[in-house]
């Protein structure tokens, strides 16, 4: 019964592998021009895959998403599926290395997003802040902190504030509020610019003053 049911998953993990090396090939074919809409379906399922011990499943994933990367870095308008990562990310039976991966394209999502899309969706990655691993609390703590300071600038949307204020639980304010005054706070090697922290400190008292 152990060997029919280790049999199984082999099957099950050489059909996903045969799938990724079927999107790899796509990938690799495809225009830059149809590269978001397939890695809106490529990108999800290549890092789902990663919950499967399998090493040379993982090989193949690794592969795709070095391709990804290569493809996308210097091309800010190709946009990746922001809110499919953010959501595999919250699933609560989902691998450790499935979340660190998923956080990972998650930032880099939202540096291709559009302005309203990601000043909305912001307030929900610290609405549970202090339940996530430390080191991916920084990684959201940045990401949100940086759409503050590009997004409300001049202005803040009440709709936004009130998402904001919707963070009720103490422990998630306080590492959100000690996050925003480090960086308020932190003052970068003088350049003869202003300094990048001032959008954000406006911005940061439209929440709370």
């Amino acid at each position: 019964m152990a060997e029919s049911s280790s049999s199984s998953m082999e099957k099950s993990d050489a059909e996903r592998e045969e799938i990724l090396d079927r999107m790899l090939t796509r990938l690799a074919l495809a225009d830059d021009s149809k590269l978001q809409v397939l890695l809106s379906k490529i990108l999800p399922y290549c890092i789902s895959s990663l919950s499967s011990q399998s090493q040379s499943l993982r090989k193949k994933v690794m592969e795709i998403l070095s391709h990804v990367n290569k493809r996308v870095k210097h091309q800010l308008e190709i946009g990746l599926p922001l809110m499919e990562l953010w959501t595999m990310y919250l699933e609560a039976n989902a691998a450790p290395m499935v979340k660190n991966f998923c956080i990972v394209y998650l930032e880099m999502a939202f540096e291709r997003t559009p302005a309203e899309e990601k000043a909305n969706l912001a307030p929900e990655l610290v609405a549970n802040v202090s339940k996530f691993p430390p080191q991916h609390q920084d990684i959201l703590l940045r990401i949100v902190a940086k759409v503050i300071g590009e997004c409300h600038s001049n202005h803040v949307d009440e709709n936004i504030v009130a998402k904001y204020r919707l963070m009720d639980d103490a422990v998630d304010r306080q590492i959100f509020v000690e996050f925003c005054l480090q960086t308020i706070l932190y003052q970068p090697p003088s350049q003869g610019g202003s300094c990048p922290s001032r959008a954000f400190n406006c911005s940061v008292r439209s929440y709370y003053w």
